[in-house]
């Protein structure tokens, strides 16, 4: 009996993890809300009712698993059915040990913890339940510095200052009181330049409300900007120009050749796969670096083939809960987990993955909000290394 428990409850865990596996890959995609809205119902229904099924068909039938039966005395259907669903639990292990031993990839310096969850105003006009559940993370934010060396021949020797931030999601809740002191905090930051990788609101009426931030911004250095695939779910074209507006720079489906604090820099930008298509990499010239923005990492290997030296997204959230020892399960990536959030090497490209400012259900477990300070430095460059 307890051999036919300990095989239903592997199912059912394979069976979540099957479904896991659906929706991330699904929302990577440009699909409708609708399509994305019916899968995550067959989703939940298929989590709560799934092990039920197990239960009746194969548990509690005539010699079934928990009445003295034996596996050989289920229907081969059955059997292949549950040996299917138990599959799934050999791609949860494998998230788990990834995880482990990506742990490298997820450290950084923290420069400051902020906690903002005692002040009424940043709950916003309608505070979400999810405020309530304990843990959550969504009112505080980590400021963090991350540094990265690039092995391009010939670049200057001075390092670059990136305050990279991503994922926004401006709705009701947070409330603008504590995306103004997210900005204030990336003020403090002093870069050479701003770099926004999307999704800048869940509530087109508040983009009047945030333009005003990323304006201040520009009183410290310049900022460059994408969009993202919930920009997408609105007029889009309203919000990029919005943000021009405020004299940021466009950088969406586009190549850029600008110079920032003396480096000569190539900058492109991707929306895909939710708005237009990736722009075509520059030819190889003599610039300090070759830098991609991407919503969503799901564009590395576009930006290995392109031979950019490093890709700033965001998207996945972190993984928004991350449980012990497990790591995050939901990130709506074809990778899956892998690139949640953190700092990756993939070849010679380096990838930068914000855990991200907000998102639109207000939920973070163990996953903190972050705005980063990327310090990037050329090889032969020891100045960070002796600091």
């Amino acid at each position: 009996m307890l051999t036919g428990l300990l095989i239903l409850i592997l199912a059912s865990v394979g069976n979540a993890e099957w479904w896991v596996i659906l929706i991330n890959h699904r929302h990577a995609l440009r699909i409708t809300v609708t399509s994305a809205k019916k899968i995550r119902w067959l989703h939940d229904a298929a989590l709560v009712f799934t092990p039920i099924l197990f239960l009746i068909f194969a548990g509690l039938r005539t010699n079934g698993l928990l009445r003295g039966g034996t596996w050989s005395d289920l229907p081969v259907l059955l059997q292949l059915i549950l040996g299917f669903a138990i599959a799934g639990c050999l791609s949860l292990l494998w998230c788990m040990v990834q995880w482990q031993l990506q742990a490298p990839c997820r450290k950084r310096e923290v420069i400051k913890l902020c906690n903002f969850s005692a002040e009424s105003d940043v709950r916003g006009s309608k505070p979400s339940p999810f405020l309530k559940v304990p843990g959550n993370q969504i009112l505080k934010l980590e400021v963090n510095r991350k540094q990265i060396t690039v092995p391009r021949e010939g670049a200057a020797a001075d390092v670059l200052r990136i305050a990279h931030f991503s994922d926004l999601h401006v709705f009701n809740c947070p409330g603008l009181s504590y995306f103004d002191k997210t900005f204030e905090e990336l003020k403090e930051l002093t870069p050479d330049v701003f770099i926004f990788t999307g999704d800048t609101l869940d509530c087109p009426d508040l983009l009047e409300n945030i333009l005003p931030f990323f304006k201040e911004l520009l009183t410290v250095a310049p900022g460059y900007f994408i969009l993202g695939n919930h920009d997408a779910l609105f007029d889009q074209e309203a919000i990029r120009a919005g943000i021009v507006s405020t004299g940021w720079t466009n950088a969406g489906g586009l190549v850029l050749e600008t110079d920032i604090a003396g480096h000569s820099i190539v900058m492109a930008g991707s929306e895909a796969p939710w708005i237009g298509e990736n722009p075509t990499p520059p030819a190889d010239g003599n610039h300090g670096l070759r830098l991609l923005l991407s919503h969503t990492p799901d564009q590395r290997d576009y930006a290995v083939k392109g031979n950019y030296d490093l890709m700033l997204s965001g998207h996945n959230h972190g993984g928004q809960i991350v449980l012990p020892f497990i790591g995050p399960v939901y990130s709506p990536s074809r990778f899956g987990v892998r690139y949640a959030g953190g700092l990756f090497q993939h070849g010679h490209l380096h990838m930068h993955v914000s855990r991200g400012v907000a998102s639109k259900d207000p939920l973070r477990i163990n996953c903190l909000p972050e705005i980063s300070l990327l310090e990037i430095q050329w090889a032969g460059n020891s100045q960070l290394d002796e600091s």
